[in-house]
């Protein structure tokens, strides 16, 4: 399901582990926010990770 969320909105991911997914790009908060109510469709929610990684 996650997958096929990131795929259909364009975005490319270098992992996806139960309760984590690193995204390559930046995105926009309207992306983000279409990612999360597509989440929330099937009962998952997206939360943010404020940390940054160089």
């Amino acid at each position: 399901m996650v997958k096929y969320e990131l795929e259909k909105l364009g975005l490319h991911y270098t992992s996806i582990e139960l309760g984590m997914i690193e995204i390559k790009e930046n995105i926009t908060n309207g992306l983000k926010q279409e990612l999360k109510s597509n989440l929330a469709l099937s009962g998952l929610e997206l939360l943010d990770d404020k940390r940054v990684y160089s």
